[in-house]
């Protein structure tokens, strides 16, 4: 199975799975060291870009990262549960630590240092960590190529926990937010084995812009 068609399963598994849907998912794959990077053209149409050639776990983590900001902007999040999330005050985390470049070692209560950044990237590798595990939210887990015991992180434990709760629950039973663009042009562009098709408008063009211009280390 190529990498496209591994991870398009993937993604319609999770969606049955949880009875939930991403909306639109135009994906582009390159073999080049490119950072993972989601890019939103409406509530329901997404562009997701990922790196391949590191394995298929690496390849998994960040898929389900980025899809974690999918989920986030099609259902949103309740506050109870976003208070779970790094907020800048978390796990006794400090300025210190997230500015230190030469540290990049995870903190306990995070899935990796990079959870640390904000809470839209706590949510993100949570909710990575959580589908790649399988849904485990005790005994000892792997991300990000490390072993992370739950039994001794009760925080992490908890934020596994509660992606569980939001993924069932959807979230209050919030349904997904409508996108209101019209059709759109369609434009074609290639990689090495396969050519995926991308529906472009001005929003697009205009996001892809900032991001690019802003050079995100994963997601926006």
């Amino acid at each position: 199975m190529s990498d496209a068609s591994y991870v398009r399963a993937k993604i319609k598994a999770i969606e049955n799975q949880y009875e939930i849907s991403f909306g639109k998912i135009l994906l582009r794959l390159s073999d080049r060291r490119i950072s993972a990077l989601i890019t939103k053209i409406d509530h329901s149409r997404f562009q997701i870009d990922l790196p391949v050639g590191f394995g298929r776990r690496a390849l998994l983590e960040d898929l389900y990262h980025e899809l974690g900001h999918a989920f986030r902007w099609r259902y949103g999040l309740c506050a109870d549960k976003r208070r779970l999330f790094f907020s800048g005050r978390a796990a006794g985390v400090s300025s210190t630590i997230l500015n230190d470049s030469d540290s990049e070692e995870r903190v306990a209560g995070f899935a990796s240092f990079y959870a640390m950044e904000n809470q839209e990237e706590d949510f993100c590798e949570s909710f990575s960590a959580f589908l790649v595990n399988n849904g485990r939210t005790s005994g000892v887990i792997s991300y990000d190529s490390e072993r992370i015991d739950l039994t001794k992180d009760s925080i992490l434990k908890a934020k596994l926990k509660a992606i569980k709760s939001i993924l069932i629950d959807k979230v209050s039973d919030r349904k997904p937010r409508k996108s209101n663009v019209r059709n759109a042009p369609e434009r074609t562009f290639a990689s090495e084995d396969s050519t995926y098709t991308s529906i472009i408008d001005d929003n697009f063009r205009a996001e892809l812009r900032k991001i690019q211009a802003s050079s995100p280390l994963k997601g926006i």
